[in-house]
């Protein structure tokens, strides 16, 4: 996995110029560090920030009412049809 992201580690500047698509691939890689996500945080788009703030390398670990984490980044999302699945699924949470 980091072998996908290498050319942006190697040159930052080159993230900011791709798709929101690549973008959103990079926030939601497991492997992308510290740099590239405070610079996807500061994203124009919301999706691309939100993504980066919730990635653990940015955020560290959740442990303590980690549910109630995933229950506000739920409810403050408009998940349009998947609102429904969202409410169902928090009650398996």
């Amino acid at each position: 996995m980091i072998n996908d992201i290498q050319p942006f580690i190697d040159n930052p500047q080159e993230l900011t110029t791709q798709s929101i698509e690549i973008q959103l691939a990079v926030a939601n890689n497991s492997a992308t560090p510290r740099q590239l996500l405070e610079l996807l945080v500061a994203s124009d788009n919301p999706e691309v920030a939100t993504a980066a703030q919730n990635h653990v390398n940015w955020t560290g670990e959740l442990t303590e009412d980690c549910h109630l984490e995933a229950e506000k980044l739920l409810r403050d999302r408009n998940l349009g049809q998947n609102d429904r699945l969202a409410v169902e699924l928090l009650k398996f949470a």
